[in-house]
């Protein structure tokens, strides 16, 4: 009986720190409402000069054409401009937008987005397995993602719209300048009716936004099976990679370092000292339940003084080595570990220390034991 029930409570726990993880990536999110710049050859960074020429190439082949590069200020407030390329189809007065995916995946890499304009104002927005980061419906827009494997197949996706809507509202010419400013406007209004709604709130900072918790809690229902619907789409692409090399593409080491930079500010002070002892106290609580059944008073208190002084040892080991953010969980039915964001400067040295720290007092309590 307790086998079972020890791999459905460990199941469960991996499932609540997915949701647990991505609520509070959220939570600590600002946003900020998005920003497009046309930007000429020679303000663009080379490697995404490089990158580019792979959408651009496919684009090309289903009839748009390259207008300009784009610098774009990001959603979120912590993150640096990004970069991305506009391109145009004639026949259809649709615009592409083309910028890169995070994270970045060999197989999968860049972000492209479809948009028709029509004469009544409204919006075509075509995606690609992105929809579960969109909270709430965007005003005057007609958003569809069709998580495709291939640009050709969300380009058919996004005509086949139109050709519903165009005998009866026919697509807009903009120039793409004129393009830019309803597009952002539209963002723009979006952004305000998720404060109207009371979505998201405003902070101190002017155009600077939170999520409320149950703006997040609903943002994280949608991104868990996203992101999971996404993993099959990346491995789809993967398998025809094996056949259709021109698939991959060669991440620039440029890039490889603004990824991690990107996933270092997101995930810095990413839980709070007074979360973490909520969490703290929650697996301990939870871990003292699950064994409470099995085990006598006594063998508990000696379980959790062992586990004690032994993660105890890790974290004292990572306090004196300057770690931050340090940590314990207890894991039910089967411990607890020190946990702490991976401190990209330690020296071997230092790591040696704290992987000995564990084990190191039961050594010592062991040998004084033996000394007569």
């Amino acid at each position: 009986m307790t086998y079972p029930l020890a791999i459905i409570t460990l199941y469960l726990i991996i499932l609540s720190f997915q949701y647990i993880t991505t609520c509070l990536l959220i939570r600590k999110l600002k946003v900020q409402y998005i920003q497009y710049e046309l930007q000429k050859s020679g303000c663009v960074p080379n490697h995404y000069k490089k990158l580019f020429k792979t959408p651009i190439r496919e684009l090309k082949s289903l009839d748009f054409i390259p207008v300009s590069y784009l610098k774009v200020r990001e959603f979120v407030c912590s993150l640096p401009p990004g970069w991305g390329v506009l391109l145009y189809h004639r026949e259809t007065k649709t615009y592409a937008i083309a910028g890169i995916r995070r994270p970045f995946e060999p197989v999968y890499s860049f972000d492209i987005e479809f948009y028709t304009f029509f004469k009544d104002e409204r919006l075509l927005n075509t995606m690609n397995s992105k929809i579960h980061g969109v909270l709430g419906q965007v005003p005057n827009t007609i958003v569809q993602d069709v998580y495709a494997d291939r640009i050709s197949g969300q380009w058919q996706a996004h005509r086949d719209k139109l050709s519903e809507i165009a005998p009866t509202n026919p697509p807009r010419v903009l120039h793409p300048d004129r393009f830019l400013e309803i597009f952002q406007n539209n963002l723009k209004v979006y952004i305000d009716q998720l404060v109207k709604t009371k979505q998201i709130f405003p902070v101190r900072e002017p155009g600077v936004f939170q999520y409320r918790w149950f703006s997040i809690l609903k943002l994280t229902h949608k991104i868990i099976p996203g992101n999971k619907k996404t993993a099959k789409l990346v491995k789809r692409r993967g398998q025809q990679a094996k056949t259709d090399p021109s698939i991959r593409v060669d991440i620039p080491i440029e890039l490889e370092i603004e990824q991690f930079e990107r996933i270092q500010r997101l995930n810095r002070g990413l839980v709070g000292r007074r979360l973490r002892t909520w969490l703290l106290l929650g697996s301990l609580g939870l871990f003292v339940a699950t064994f409470v059944p099995f085990i006598s008073s006594l063998d508990l208190a000696i379980l959790l003084g062992a586990l004690l002084l032994h993660e105890g040892g890790h974290l004292l080991a990572m306090k004196l080595c300057q770690y931050r953010d340090t940590s314990m969980l207890f894991i039910p039915f089967l411990g607890a570990v020190a946990i702490a964001p991976q401190k990209e400067d330690a020296t071997i040295a230092q790591k040696f220390w704290v992987f000995l720290a564990g084990p190191l007092p039961g050594l010592i309590l062991g040998i004084g034991d033996r000394v007569p």
